[in-house]
């Protein structure tokens, strides 16, 4: 393998790779504020890699937000559209967290009441339900407090106890949501960590349900991540209405402590629609358009990497073709790319190259 050097823009908590190989002009081209990672990837054997004189030209900010794609903050810088209202402060003033509508099956678990408050529905079939708590009373598993950006409140949680591993607690966000097609996003936070490592501490799944009531996950998260809250932002795209389940599994007896917090959607869950954008997408060459308008490079669609915000340029995909990026050990994708749904924080970079990485602030 020959020595690589790739360039990769950092927004939210996505890093598409821009740069491969030897070039040495990059055209970046984004609305939202971002931070350039460089990274070296050394060859077999020995290999050499020098970085030197860099420049940027045409950088500075147009002021312009995508109507439909971005939420613009109130000092005019943008952050993307379901950043907005997700518990997490995203602009630099923090704006994009107030005045904030609650839409059905928001939910921050704070009310005594909670399921009545919030139209959350626990299901009758399973062997367990959630329960909320305002702390773990185990250090070693759960949180010491709710997500809240305040740090007080409540979350939503359930364990295993002497029992034997597999058993479920299932709740229902309540809403019949419309279809939609990549503009619908859920965004919660979640705590799954276990200061003894060999445990299996669960299983928590996001899921959306139909009317006649198949079941399809959206996301799953299980193993051991870090003592902290985490947050996923999940698009969802459904060809009829739908409901959002979350779905808990207990690993071993004494070692799962399943916690979530802050759950919420973007409006056009609501609405099935996105609204009017005011401003006309013109994709350069060598670019595609996104189902949500967001035009990213032509070679990034069907490639195992989901660079559009809405995930649409890894959907409708050949089964079986290869990844044309070599920054993944991941070299060939079956219909999903499960590569890009693993959070940062939870994939390792592959053991079988050397890589050093700088960041171009």
């Amino acid at each position: 393998m020959w020595p690589q050097v790739m360039a990769h823009r950092h927004y939210g908590n996505k890093m598409p790779t821009l740069l491969i190989g030897n070039k040495n002009k990059i055209k970046i081209g984004d609305k939202r504020n971002f931070i350039l990672y460089l990274e070296g990837v050394h060859g077999d054997g020995k290999s050499y890699i020098a970085l030197d004189d860099f420049d940027f030209h045409d950088c500075e900010s147009s002021g312009e937000c995508h109507s439909t794609l971005d939420f613009r903050c109130a000092d005019g810088s943008c952050v993307a559209y379901q950043r907005a209202c997700d518990a997490q402060y995203d602009c630099e003033d923090k704006s994009d967290e107030y005045h904030c509508d609650k839409l059905q099956g928001d939910c921050s678990f704070d009310a005594g009441d909670w399921a009545a408050q919030c139209g959350w529905v626990q299901s009758q079939e399973d062997d367990k339900e959630w329960a909320a708590a305002s702390g773990s009373p185990n250090p070693a598993l759960g949180p010491p407090h709710d997500h809240a950006l305040a740090a007080r409140g409540h979350y939503l949680y359930m364990d295993s106890q002497d029992e034997h591993p597999g058993r479920t607690a299932t709740v229902s966000m309540g809403a019949l949501y419309p279809a939609s097609e990549g503009i619908c996003y859920v965004r919660f936070w979640y705590y799954i960590h276990n200061d003894n490592i060999t445990a299996d501490t669960g299983t928590l799944r996001l899921v959306r349900e139909v009317n006649d009531g198949h079941r399809y996950p959206l996301l799953i998260r299980s193993g051991n991540y870090m003592d902290k809250w985490l947050q996923e932002v999940v698009v969802v795209s459904s060809g009829s209405p739908f409901y959002l389940l979350f779905e808990g599994e207990t690993g071993d007896p004494f070692q799962t402590y399943i916690a979530l917090d802050d759950v919420s959607v973007t409006p056009s869950c609501v609405s099935g629609v996105l609204p009017p954008s005011s401003n006309t997408t013109w994709c350069e060459p060598g670019q595609r358009a996104c189902v949500g308008g967001e035009c990213v490079a032509a070679d990034f669609f069907c490639d195992c990497f989901v660079d559009c915000q809405d995930g649409s340029d890894e959907r409708n995909c050949s089964l079986g073709w290869e990844a044309a990026r070599p920054d993944s050990s991941v070299t060939t994708c079956s219909g999903r790319p499960e590569v890009a749904l693993l959070p940062a924080h939870a994939k390792p970079p592959s053991p079988r190259v050397k890589m050093a990485s700088v960041t171009v602030a």
